[in-house]
């Protein structure tokens, strides 16, 4: 019988060259299959893009409309008859809109809880012939469906302790989507300390003609 050796086997060149030649093919798989996958990200994303661009403008569009707001003046023959808020919708496309409600978002409160959360306006009934009546949040018109380039516009009671307050922070309309559509931050500040500031036309002899 012979002796065994303890000697470990050697491995031969030809081997180390095998193992290195699998793992730089393995090295250049990795990151083909990153780039693969990058790639098929890529056209996922680009896929989304695209099917979220065709339902929002052809199958499900929604439309924008510009609020305005400020305080109105109705004359008649040249005589100041009376003033009411107004509040106005233009629907600027891509497709028609029907707006359900004038609305307030109340004001976030730093340290204490905020008078309301959303609420609703009561807009004036038979405007302009009749300057303090109302018949709830669906008088003026409302619910009111516009096409593209339509305008619309619900009027509110003056004097308005409500919307002289800073207890809400904006003014606009929701349509039957629930979307919401504001008047901007700058004329809601201005038309506020209107509000706040306004007072009753003059009596009918010394009312101004325009």
């Amino acid at each position: 019988m012979g002796r065994e050796t303890g000697r470990c086997p050697v491995p031969s060149r030809s081997n180390s060259a095998a193992d290195r030649t699998r793992l730089e093919s393995g090295a250049a798989m990795t990151t083909a299959d990153w780039a693969l996958a990058i790639s098929l990200g890529s056209l996922v994303i680009a896929s989304a893009s695209f099917v979220w661009n065709v339902w929002s403008k052809f199958i499900y569009p929604k439309s924008r409309v510009r609020v305005t707001f400020g305080i109105m003046t109705v004359v008649g023959d040249g005589k100041i008859e009376g003033q009411s808020i107004g509040l106005g919708a233009t629907n600027m496309g891509p497709a028609e809109v029907t707006l359900h409600n004038a609305i307030v978002k109340g004001r976030r409160r730093l340290f204490r809880k905020r008078a309301y959360e959303m609420a609703i306006l009561k807009p004036l009934h038979n405007y302009p012939m009749e300057l303090n009546r109302t018949l709830g949040p669906f008088s003026g018109g409302l619910p009111k469906k516009l096409a593209v380039g339509e305008q619309f516009s619900v009027h509110l009671i003056l004097p308005n302790e409500g919307l002289a307050t800073d207890d809400w922070s904006r003014i606009g309309f929701v349509d039957t989507f629930g979307k919401l559509h504001w008047a901007s931050r700058r004329v809601t500040k201005s038309t506020r300390a209107d509000i706040a500031a306004w007072k009753p036309a003059l009596p009918p002899k010394q009312r101004e003609r325009i």
